[in-house]
């Protein structure tokens, strides 16, 4: 009788593991294989590049392609892969208390991924197929070849991360927060990028505030870790970092600059 039931118990979790192996399976439709110099040259970085390097970069990337109704990457994970959006739409989407919430949309010629893919971070954000969708793939195993083939890769890469973790803590600070569009895109566009070994930073003389993109600082015996937007302090000499550090410096935004209404 015993032997009877833990046989029926040992079908049932067979069963199980089949079912959810064949579910798991079914659930995951990305289909990769290698990409064409035409589909290569969408990448707005790389179209314009001799054929010779082009054929190189085949053999450094994959195609991806994944149906609709489908999570690419999920908040949470690590994932060092950056993608490049050929065909479809992907919707950016963040952890809610109830449901996901929708940051933003992306179609073709659109990127995601770079802070993995960078900083080797936790994923921000989850990455879902609104519609079948075709990707470039790039992996950072492959990351030396690919800087010493696109040299402008990495920095174009760097410039999105940057826009995206001002963007992210601008919630942090109540009066950032009421800089209306058209005045945080010129503000994001007056930074300037710095990279610091352990030790005392430099602030630039035009600095106000300061986004710590990668790594961790040191202000007034404080510690911060990235991301973070922070006030550069009245003591300029007072910054360090405790890691290899990028920084974007920003001075004053414009409605800083206003004299007060009465």
């Amino acid at each position: 009788m015993i032997t009877a039931a833990i046989f029926l118990i040992l079908v049932i979790l067979a069963l199980l593991l089949i079912y959810n192996g064949w579910k798991v399976k079914a659930a995951k439709s990305e289909i990769t294989y290698v990409p064409t110099a035409e589909q290569l040259k969408q990448i707005p970085s790389i179209k314009d590049l001799p054929p010779a390097t082009i054929e190189a970069l085949i053999e450094l990337t994959t195609i991806t392609k994944v149906n609709a109704n489908e999570y690419m990457i999920h908040q949470g994970d690590y994932d060092r892969s950056l993608y490049f959006v050929i065909e479809g739409q992907i919707d950016i989407l963040i952890q809610g208390a109830v449901n996901d919430i929708l940051v933003k949309t992306l179609t073709a010629g659109d990127f995601f991924g770079e802070v993995g893919f960078l900083v080797n971070d936790k994923r921000k954000a989850s990455a879902y197929t609104y519609t079948d969708c075709t990707l470039i793939r790039f992996d950072y195993e492959n990351f030396d070849r690919i800087m010493a083939l696109v040299p402008n890769f990495q920095s174009a890469v760097w410039a999105t991360l940057e826009t995206y973790t001002i963007k992210q803590c601008l919630a942090d600070h109540t009066t950032l927060r009421k800089i209306n569009l058209f005045e945080r895109r010129k503000w994001f566009a007056t930074r300037e990028s710095s990279l610091h070994r352990p030790g005392e930073i430099n602030t630039p003389d035009f600095a106000e505030w300061l986004t710590l993109v990668d790594g961790e600082i040191t202000i007034n015996d404080e510690s911060y870790k990235a991301p973070a937007l922070l006030r550069v302090p009245k003591d300029r000499n007072l910054i360090t970092a405790e890691t290899n550090c990028r920084i974007c410096w920003l001075p004053a935004p414009i409605s800083e600059k206003l004299p007060k209404s009465a």
